[in-house]
């Protein structure tokens, strides 16, 4: 899995952020607890992750890994994450019934189908254009 270095990001203030949601990408038993491709070491994030979801009382999404049992993603990766199975659950750390789950299917589609489910999820929670809004805090650090 990807890491990413420390102090990448300034910090921002909680009151900066206006209607703010957490998008928690790969979260998923698959990925952090069990199974082929699962780094123990990705728990050590989980923490500070539920820490802001709950400082920040706002919305947030999961956007989740899972796949059918036949697919083009395990000719170049060991099976994972399938659907209806623990493995394509959100850890119990960070799961809540108030959020939404955005799941994907395929490495090569994860851009194009994940933008599609995000935008479309924020539509139905009245969020103008999260990706945007993403962005405009990003270009603030």
């Amino acid at each position: 899995m990807a890491r990413l270095k420390n102090n990448l990001y300034k910090p921002m203030n909680v009151d900066e952020l206006k209607d703010p949601v957490v998008f928690v990408v790969d979260m998923v038993n698959g990925f952090v607890k069990e199974g082929a491709l699962a780094d123990p070491e990705i728990m050590s994030i989980a923490e500070g992750q539920k820490e802001l979801m709950d400082q920040l009382e706002c919305r947030n999404v999961f956007v989740c890994d899972t796949h059918p049992p036949k697919t083009r993603e395990f000719l170049s990766y060991p099976q994972h994450c399938m659907i209806g199975t623990k493995e394509a659950e959100v850890i119990d750390e960070l799961f809540s019934d108030e959020a939404v789950t955005v799941e994907y299917t395929d490495i090569s589609t994860f851009e194009i189908v994940t933008l599609k489910a995000i935008r479309q999820k924020a539509k139905e929670l009245s969020i103008e254009d999260p990706l945007l809004s993403l962005r405009a805090q990003l270009d603030t650090l």
